[in-house]
Formats: structure tokens, C-alpha cells, sequence
């Protein structure tokens, strides 16, 4: 066997599998997060429309101006979302450690290194941005791609923030 195969064969298998107790404190921060992103725009999405008795422009053409209504009654439940979405961060928090572990021990870094931080906090964010389209779709119903990608885009700048001091505090998992 060559030598950087060999490098590679034991970069792989040095590697360990990420701690379990980080993991499980940032996938509930993570998942609370997406909770309460969701959770703000369930309040406002409009589930019909109402027509506005002033017609559109001001000069009375025939076209009406239909404005959306208020949400009828409440939005999805927070247990549910939080059910939802603590799963999926559990597996995707896992999944940016046990990437950044072994990124680390294939190049020879320190995985409690401030690059090794950093890497774990993009990659937990990205993944957790990409979990929280779906989980829009599914608690909000019928929403714009916009809105769940905005949605995402807040998921992913709260999550990255939590996890640079969640990492900081309990070290990459």
C-alpha cells in the first residue's frame, strides 16, 4: 500500500465518533431556534384573503384589492415543531462534528482548534438551515420558497452565532 494511502486509511479510522453530550446540548439549542423562527412566522401567515372595499388605484376601474386575512386561530404547536425539528438537529448537529473530526484528524489539526470551531459552526449551520425548509413546509403549510428561505437564512445566522459559544463553552463535539 503507498504512503498516502496508508495516511489515509489511518486518518479515517483515527478519528473519534463525536460526544454525545455536546451534541445533545447544541441539537436542543439548535432545535429551539428553529422553533422559535417558525414558531413568530406561523403568527402571520395568512391563510386566506379579504376584500378590500376600496378599489385598487383609487379610481374605481372594477379591480378590487384583495388583502390577506389574519390567521384563523392558532398556529402549529411549539411541541410539535419542536418534535419536528429536535430530531432532524440531532442528526444534522452529529453529522458537522463527526465531518469536522474527521476533516481534522485526515489533515493533522487539533479538533478543539479555532479553525476546527469554526468549520463545526458552518457546517452546523448550514445543515441546520437546510433542515428548516422542509420543517417550513411541513408546520406552516402552503408558504412561498421565499418565506422558507428567509426562514432559513435566520435559522442559519442564529444557529451559526449559537454554536461559535456553545462550541466555545463545551468544546467541538
Amino acid at each position: 500500500m503507498s504512503h498516502a494511502g496508508s495516511a489515509f486509511h489511518e486518518a479515517g479510522r483515527g478519528a473519534r465518533a463525536p460526544r454525545i453530550g455536546p451534541v445533545l446540548v447544541l441539537a436542543v439549542g439548535c432545535a429551539a431556534v428553529i422553533v422559535w423562527v417558525l414558531r413568530e412566522r406561523a403568527l402571520y401567515v395568512p391563510v386566506g384573503s379579504i376584500q378590500s372595499t376600496m378599489p385598487m388605484g383609487g379610481h374605481g376601474h372594477g379591480l378590487d384589492l384583495r388583502v390577506p386575512a389574519p390567521r384563523a386561530g392558532p398556529g402549529p404547536s411549539r411541541a410539535a415543531l419542536a418534535v419536528l425539528a429536535l430530531h432532524q438537529a440531532i442528526a444534522g448537529v452529529a453529522l458537522a462534528a463527526w465531518g469536522v473530526r474527521r476533516l481534522c484528524a485526515r489533515v493533522g489539526r487539533d479538533v478543539q482548534g479555532a479553525a476546527a470551531l469554526l468549520g463545526f459552526a458552518v457546517a452546523a449551520a448550514v445543515v441546520m438551515a437546510v433542515v428548516c425548509v422542509p420543517a417550513a413546509h411541513l408546520a406552516l403549510g402552503a408558504v412561498s420558497s421565499s418565506v422558507a428561505v428567509a426562514e432559513a437564512v435566520a435559522v442559519l445566522r442564529l444557529t451559526f452565532m449559537l454554536t461559535v459559544v456553545g462550541g466555545m463553552l463545551l468544546g467541538v463535539p
